[in-house]
C-alpha cells in the first residue's frame, strides 16, 4: 500500500489525476483547485484507501492531535466531495460510516511507484502541520507554482480568512494579519481587493464573487517562530503562487513583515513582477505594541459597547508602548467614534477626543494623515458642517490606503444631504471590499431602502441579521423596513433587540406595534398615539425615536416639535431618515423649509449645485 509520502507526488482516483503538491485535481482539460487542508485529508484516505478512517485518526495525522471540534473534518469532507462531484447520499468517492468514520471508496494508483524494499515510512505531514523549530532564515520557501501564463487581464483578488494552525487560539493574531494583509494590499494601484468568509470551494470562490483570483491560507505559532503558509489561486484553477514564509514571533520587524511579503508576492503574481515594493502605511516600533493593536482591532470589530471600552484599552496601551504607532492612533479615534452612539457617553466629548487623537497620530505618523479624513468627515457631518465633511471624505476616499470604512461612513454622509443615489454607491464599494462585514451589509440594506428597492434591502438586512450587527441603529433601520413591509412581529423583536443593546426601555414597544398591526383603525390609532404620548412623558423615548414613532402615526407637528428639539441639541445623529417615504408628513410641514436651513442643508446645497424641490434634493445636471 502506498504511503502518505508516496501519494504527495500524485495518484489517479477514477478518472481524477490528483497531484497533492499543486492543491490540484486534475479530468482531462477539467482543472479544481483543493484548498490544502481538504486536500491533506484526501491524501490521508487515500493512503488507507478501502480502510475506515476515524475522525481520531485525521486528527492526530493533520491536526496535530489538538483538541477540536468535528466541524473542520465534516468542511473538509464537504470540499473533497463538491471538487470531484460526489453525493454524499450516493457516494462514489468517500463514504460516511456512521459513528466510525470516513472510507475512500476507489482503488488508488499512485504516478510514481513505491520502492518495494523501502521499509514502510511514517506519514509526510504538510508544511503548515510541522511544528516549528527557530531557523537561521527568515523566509522558507515551500513553492513557486506557475501552470501556465499569467492571464494579462487580470486585476483582481479576494483575501479568505486565515486558518489558525496554532495549538492555542491566538484569534486575534490571526484575524490580524489578514486584515493587515488586505490593508497593505488595498495600496497596491489598480487592484481590486475584496475580503470574504469564502464558505465554498477554493475554485468557485472567484466566479461567485466576480474576481480573477483567490488568497488562502494558514497561520501557525508554535516554539517562538510564526509561520505563515498562502496560496494564490487564479480564477481557471491554475495555482499562480504557494509559499510558506517563517519568522521570529517576537521580532516586530519579522512578524510585521510577513504580510507586506505575502502582498509583494501576490501584487507579482497577479499584475506582473516590479522593482517597487508594497509597504503598510504605518509600522509599530516594537511587538508589544503590535500584539496591543491586534488585540484591539480585534475588539473595534465586534462593534459593541463592552468590546469598543475593549479596543480603547489595547490601543491606548500600544500607544503608550510606542508614541509614534499611526495605526493606534487611527483605531483609538475610530472607537471614540463609534461610543460616541451610546448613551453612556457624552457625544461631544467623544467626538473632541475622536479629533484630537487623529491629529496627534496624523503629526507624529504622516502615513495615517489622509486616512484620518475619515474621523474628520463623519465628525463633521455630526456638527452639521456639510462642506466640510464632504472634503474630508473625499480626501479619505483618494488617499493611497483606502478602507471599507471610508466608503461606509461617506455613504451615511451622502444619505444625510439627500444624495440617495450616490449614497448607494458608495455603499456597494464598502460592501464589495467586505462582504462578510455585518456593519457594512447593514448599510446597503439601508441605501437600498431608502431608495424603496424592498427586494435588495430585503437581501442585504437579511444578511446582516444572520451575521448578527451590533449596531443598534442599522437594527432600527432594519425596524422601519419591516413595519413597510408589514412584517410587524419580525419588527417588534427586532425594535426590543436594538432598544436592549443600546440600554433602553422597551416597556413601550409592544402596546405601540400592536397599534401598528391595526393602523386602518381609527380607535385603534387613537391609543397608539396615547402610548406614545405616555412614554415621551415617562422619558423613555430618545428623541430620534420619538421622530419616527410621529411621522409613522401621520402627526405631523409633533413630529416637526421633536424634530426642532433634535436640532437644537445637536443630536440629529441620523438625519438620512428625513428622506423616507414614512417622513412625508415631516416634508410637508410648514415648518420644512426653516427646519432645513438651520441645519445648513440649504446652504449646502446651493454650494454644490443642488436644492430642495418640493419631495427630494435636485442637483444641476454635471
Amino acid at each position: 500500500m502506498a504511503t502518505f509520502t508516496d501519494l504527495r507526488s500524485g495518484f489517479e482516483l477514477g478518472p481524477w489525476t490528483v497531484l497533492p503538491d499543486r492543491n490540484l485535481l486534475q479530468d482531462g482539460e477539467t482543472r479544481v483547485t483543493v484548498e490544502p487542508r481538504p486536500m491533506d485529508v484526501l491524501v490521508f484516505l487515500a493512503s488507507r484507501q478501502g480502510e475506515v478512517v476515524s475522525n481520531e485518526d485525521l486528527v492526530e495525522a493533520l491536526w496535530d492531535g489538538r483538541a477540536m471540534s468535528d466541524e473542520p473534518i465534516t468542511r473538509s469532507i464537504s470540499v473533497i466531495r463538491s471538487c470531484l462531484g460526489d453525493d454524499s447520499r450516493d457516494p462514489t468517492y468517500i463514504e460516511r460510516i456512521a459513528r466510525r468514520g470516513y472510507r475512500l471508496m476507489l482503488p488508488v494508483t499512485p504516478l510514481v511507484a513505491p520502492e518495494p524494499d523501502e521499509p514502510a515510512k511514517s506519514p509526510f505531514f504538510p508544511a503548515y502541520v510541522w511544528p516549528i523549530v527557530g531557523g537561521a532564515l527568515a523566509i522558507a520557501v515551500i513553492a513557486i507554482v506557475v501552470l501556465g501564463n499569467r492571464p494579462s487581464s487580470m486585476s483582481s483578488v479576494v483575501v479568505c480568512p486565515f486558518e489558525n494552525m496554532s495549538t492555542k487560539p491566538h484569534e486575534a493574531f490571526v484575524y490580524g494579519f489578514r486584515e493587515q494583509l488586505v490593508s497593505t494590499l488595498y495600496r497596491v494601484p489598480d487592484l481590486r481587493v475584496v475580503k470574504a468568509p469564502c464558505e465554498v470551494p477554493v475554485h468557485q470562490i472567484p466566479g461567485e464573487l466576480g474576481v480573477d483570483s483567490v488568497v488562502t491560507g494558514s497561520v501557525q505559532q508554535a516554539g517562538g517562530r510564526v509561520r505563515i503558509t498562502a496560496q494564490l489561486v487564479a480564477s481557471d484553477g491554475v495555482v499562480l503562487w504557494s509559499e510558506s514564509i517563517d519568522g521570529a514571533a517576537e521580532e516586530v520587524e519579522e512578524v510585521f513583515g510577513l504580510h507586506e511579503r505575502v502582498a509583494n508576492r501576490v501584487r507579482d503574481a497577479i499584475l506582473g513582477e516590479s522593482d517597487l515594493a508594497v509597504t503598510a502605511a504605518t509600522r509599530p516600533a516594537s511587538f508589544e505594541a503590535y500584539d496591543l493593536y491586534l488585540l484591539g482591532d480585534f475588539a473595534f470589530s465586534k462593534r459593541s459597547e463592552p468590546e469598543l471600552n475593549r479596543a480603547v484599552e489595547f490601543f491606548t496601551e500600544a500607544i503608550n508602548l510606542d508614541p509614534n504607532y499611526g495605526a493606534a492612533y487611527l483605531g483609538l479615534a475610530n472607537s471614540y467614534v463609534l461610543l460616541a452612539d451610546y448613551p453612556s457617553a457624552d457625544r461631544e466629548s467623544m467626538y473632541a477626543m475622536a479629533i484630537e487623537t487623529a491629529d496627534t497620530g496624523a503629526e507624529l505618523d504622516p502615513g495615517i494623515r489622509d486616512s484620518a479624513g475619515t474621523v474628520y468627515g463623519f465628525v463633521e457631518t455630526k456638527r452639521f458642517n456639510w462642506a466640510d465633511a464632504a472634503e474630508a471624505f473625499e480626501t479619505a476616499i483618494n488617499s493611497s490606503s483606502v478602507y471599507p470604512t471610508s466608503h461606509h461612513w461617506y455613504s451615511r454622509f451622502l444619505a444625510d444631504v439627500g444624495l440617495l443615489e450616490k449614497s448607494l454607491e458608495q455603499a456597494k464599494i464598502a460592501q464589495e471590499m467586505d462582504t462578510a462585514s455585518p456593519i457594512l451589509n447593514a448599510r446597503l440594506g439601508v441605501a437600498y431602502h431608502w431608495l424603496n428597492d424592498a427586494e435588495n434591502a430585503d437581501r442585504f438586512y437579511a444578511r446582516a441579521a444572520d451575521k448578527e450587527v451590533g449596531s443598534w441603529i442599522h437594527n432600527l433601520s432594519y425596524t422601519l423596513f419591516l413595519i413597510r413591509e408589514q412584517r410587524i412581529d419580525e419588527a417588534r423583536q427586532k425594535a426590543k433587540e436594538a432598544l436592549v443593546s443600546y440600554g433602553q426601555p422597551t416597556g413601550w414597544v409592544d402596546a405601540v406595534f400592536d397599534g401598528f398591526m391595526n393602523a386602518s383603525d381609527a380607535e385603534s390609532l387613537g391609543d397608539t398615539v396615547a402610548s406614545v404620548s405616555a412614554a415621551v412623558a415617562s422619558g423613555d423615548l430618545q428623541k430620534n425615536i420619538e421622530l419616527t414613532l410621529w411621522a409613522l402615526l401621520g402627526q405631523g407637528d409633533e413630529a416637526m416639535a421633536a424634530a426642532w428639539d433634535l436640532q437644537e441639541s445637536g443630536e440629529f445623529y441620523e438625519l438620512e431618515i428625513i428622506y423616507l417615504d414614512e417622513f412625508k408628513v415631516l416634508r410637508e410641514h410648514e415648518e420644512f423649509p426653516e427646519l432645513l436651513r438651520a441645519l445648513g442643508l440649504t446652504d449646502y446645497w446651493a454650494s454644490i449645485g443642488c436644492r430642495w424641490n418640493n419631495d427630494h434634493v435636485l442637483c444641476d445636471a454635471a
